[in-house]
């Protein structure tokens, strides 16, 4: 695949993300360092970024999100501010041991939580 000036910024936003972006997101920071660029330019080269594993799409019913973190790992999902948080927790890499142990392939890991964070709790 031909080198893509646009695609560098939109993996250089992503992967300095901490916050599990969306569309819209990415395209607002990346406008910060291209003016130029536009929405159809962003999902296009999201979607090249994920066919090509160098991040991940989290498919939510709010709008899809993308996340640098490639190993596989939990999520939790606040239905009230709509914020991703990565859940650290060992159980998913003991999963993934366990069935590959079992002579399964795994390509994909998709481990969702949702409900109220504490934030938006309290």
């Amino acid at each position: 695949m031909r080198h893509s000036d646009q695609r560098d910024i939109i993996y250089q936003v992503v992967s300095s993300s901490c916050d599990h972006p969306s569309v819209e997101t990415i395209l607002e920071r990346s406008k910060k360092l291209m003016p130029s660029i536009n929405m159809a330019t962003v999902y296009r080269n999201l979607n090249v970024l994920v066919s090509q594993n160098k991040i991940i799409r989290l498919t939510l019913t709010s709008g899809d999100r993308f996340d640098k973190t490639l190993h596989p790992h939990p999520h939790f999902y606040c239905k009230c501010c709509n914020e991703v948080i990565d859940v650290d927790h060992n159980a998913v890499a003991d999963m993934v041991t366990s069935i590959e142990s079992n002579d399964f392939q795994i390509e994909k890991v998709d481990v969702m939580f949702t409900g109220i964070c504490k934030k938006c709790k309290n």
